[in-house]
């Protein structure tokens, strides 16, 4: 007969309550960031530099440089002169927002968020390892195995789907 998993329910139902409380706030924290900085992008002018748009132009572009609208194409734009100009625009606004860093402007709003998602993450694998009994022999390869995304995303999913105690939305206890 195989062995039966042996886990605290309501353990792993906070467990799971701070990762997705964390995951909902990273989320969220992300979204309005990047609605401020499409807002920037839109009212002030930010291109591409040189040296990008010739590399685009091997891809078929046409060697001049574009305009950047898109967040994700920040990193197309000088990063010694443009950068620090578009997150000195950026800054007050996470500020009026709530969202930015407490560590300053060096850092992205979500910055800590992120963190504090993939530490209730790494728990919750951690646990989900430390619950398969022993007799499995397993523990050590999967400690390993979870150091690359798609078996720790495997793992993860496995431990979400285990019955657990409540999970809470820390969002209503305000």
């Amino acid at each position: 007969m195989l062995p039966q998993i042996q886990y605290d329910k309501v353990l792993l139902g906070k467990m799971k309550s701070n990762y997705f409380n964390a995951k909902a706030l990273y989320e969220t924290i992300k979204a309005n960031a990047e609605e401020i900085q499409r807002k920037v992008l839109a009212e002030n002018e930010f291109y591409e530099t040189e040296d990008i748009a010739k590399r685009m132009e091997k891809r078929g572009g046409d060697g001049k440089p574009k305009r950047i609208l898109d967040p994700d194409l920040t990193y197309m734009m000088d990063l010694d002169n443009e950068l620090p100009r578009f997150i000195d625009l950026c800054y007050p606004e996470y500020v009026k927002a709530g969202i930015a860093d407490s560590r300053g402007k060096d850092y992205i709003p979500e910055a800590n968020a992120k963190d504090l998602m993939y530490e209730a993450e790494k728990q919750l694998v951690e646990y989900g390892i430390d619950i398969i009994p022993d007799e499995f022999g397993e523990k050590e390869t999967l400690r390993k195995a979870v150091q690359m995304i798609k078996y720790r995303d495997k793992i993860l999913d496995l431990v979400l789907r285990l019955e657990s105690g409540e999970v809470e939305n820390y969002a209503e206890n305000n």
